[in-house]
């Protein structure tokens, strides 16, 4: 079994993706799809494994999640959804044989890769006064939150570990783990170390991509923060797919599918709201 988080885990994952294996993946979000799309372009036999109904449905919602499945399923992955992984089982000399799931049924394995998300790296900051659940805690600014809601001076947080309140959200403080939100809280977090004070809140428009068998997968804004999905154009055939996000019947994110120009409207649009 392995797991996926730096350079040296991906080289020891390729030398298992040899045509012909058996590779289980447990968990069908954007790392565990990427991975079941890679094992089918080498040849493996895949299975991807859901907790949930769909794969991403909490990310971007149930019925954009089915276009996802359809995706897979049509590119020969044996996706098993609403089901857990329960055992797995090996041979005497160690070697992964197969995957124990939670319906009953075990699925043959060579390699198990467990891409079930990430917890934030807070433990050495443990008793240094900072709120830090679900990670570090930052008003507006990125500045770090003590305990008692005060500011720590000169500490700021970007990235996966930063907690931030996001107007798209109402305010509620989120964790979002995109590689361009690390970078641009990156660059908003100097800011603040630079401001002599008042430093601007960040508001940024969090964006994601993932391509899955040809089909180039984008999104802006926060699709899970939504209470409605709107589907706004559904071609499975023709690898296009648009959906807007709304909270109380306001805009808060759109992903898209083979429309990627489309998406310029909604980024401007939630710029504008955030600004």
């Amino acid at each position: 079994m392995v797991t996926l988080r730096g350079w040296d885990d991906a080289v020891a994952l390729r030398g298992s993706l040899e045509p012909g294996r058996r590779l289980v993946v447990v968990g069908a979000g954007f790392l565990g799809g990427e991975i079941a799309a890679a094992g089918v372009a080498r040849g493996l036999d895949v299975t991807l494994v859901e907790a949930a109904d769909q794969p991403l449905e909490r990310a971007i919602g149930a019925e954009p999640g089915a276009y996802i499945a359809a995706l897979h399923r049509e590119a020969g992955i044996d996706l098993r959804t609403g089901t857990t992984v329960t055992d797995f089982h090996a041979a005497p000399d160690g070697r992964l044989t197969g995957v124990v799931l939670s319906d009953g049924s075990t699925v043959p394995a060579d390699t198990a890769v467990l891409a079930l998300g990430a917890v934030p790296s807070t433990g050495w900051l443990e008793g240094s006064g900072l709120a830090l659940d679900g990670g570090v805690h930052c008003d507006a600014s990125l500045r770090a939150l003590r305990t008692d809601g005060s500011t720590a001076p000169g500490v700021v947080a970007a990235g996966d570990v930063a907690r931030v309140p996001h107007r798209l959200a109402d305010g509620q403080p989120l964790a979002l783990g995109h590689w361009t939100n690390a970078v641009e809280q990156g660059a908003a977090a100097a800011a603040t170390l630079l401001a002599a004070e008042d430093p601007e809140p960040y508001t940024g428009v969090p964006s994601f991509w993932s391509d899955l068998y040809g089909a180039r997968i984008r999104s802006v804004g926060l699709p899970a923060a939504a209470d409605e999905a709107r589907i706004v154009e559904h071609d499975l055939p023709g690898r296009r797919l648009e959906v807007s996000y709304h909270r109380s019947g306001r805009l808060v994110g759109a992903l898209t599918i083979g429309r990627t120009a489309r998406l310029a409207f909604y980024r401007s649009t939630l710029q504008e709201m955030t600004a």
